[in-house]
């Protein structure tokens, strides 16, 4: 029997070339002895050579990745978003939820392929029962988050200027991030077309990432 969950993203590092690393911690309550966990919200951008787990009081056993089939998924989703629009397009009165109706049809229309959840199980062996600590991390390939600096100079009297900056994030996707730590990461990655053309050892770019983070806040 598998448990289904669906730990929060605690810490997300932004890259500037697009996607990047998200991590995300939960507990749960485990048997002792072997379990198998349905891992929710993994969308089908994450890079499943990247994805880690990490047990408290447990060994990962085995971890399994299933991924739908593109074209069925599109096919859907595009006959999705043309009944969204078709339902904002012909209705005049939606009622009290009207705003509610809207930003559900405006998300069916925005989401990709790489929206799409995949199937994910983590097999863990606990020691003893009882509620458990899991840390969760992957990259993902998707370029529609991504973020860039500003600068802006202010000349004043004399030979006085004032510096300002600031970052500009872009989220293209249908998915909001709320209390979320963000870091930003000068870091280009070589995505193709589908956002899955890139491939390093995940050791070598967390390695890299410690030395590219920038910034940290809290996103809400």
């Amino acid at each position: 029997m598998e448990t289904p969950f669906d730990p929060p993203i605690t810490h997300f590092v932004i890259f500037s070339g697009g996607g990047g690393l998200v991590e995300r911690v939960g507990e749960i309550e485990l048997a002792a002895g072997e379990n198998r966990l349905q891992i929710r919200g993994v969308p089908a951008s994450f890079d499943p050579e990247s994805f880690t787990a990490d047990v408290a009081g447990a060994t990962v056993k085995e971890i399994v990745v299933r991924v739908p089939t593109r074209q069925y998924v599109e096919d859907n989703l595009k006959r999705e978003a043309a009944a969204a629009r078709r339902l904002i397009e012909t209705s005049v009165d939606l009622g009290a939820r009207r705003s509610q109706v809207i930003e559900l049809c405006e998300d069916v229309a925005l989401r990709t392929f790489l929206d799409e959840e995949v199937e994910l199980t983590v097999w863990a062996v606990a020691e003893v029962a009882g509620p458990h600590r899991v840390a969760l991390s992957y990259f993902i390939n998707d370029s529609r988050f991504r973020w860039k600096p500003t600068i802006t100079v202010e000349l004043g009297e004399g030979d006085t200027a004032r510096v300002r900056g600031h970052v500009a994030i872009t989220n293209d996707s249908a998915h909001t991030l709320d209390g979320v730590e963000i870091s930003f990461a000068d870091f280009a990655r070589d995505l193709t077309s589908d956002s899955q053309g890139y491939r390093v050892p995940p050791d070598e770019m967390r390695a890299q990432l410690r030395q590219q983070v920038v910034k940290n806040m809290m996103f809400k």
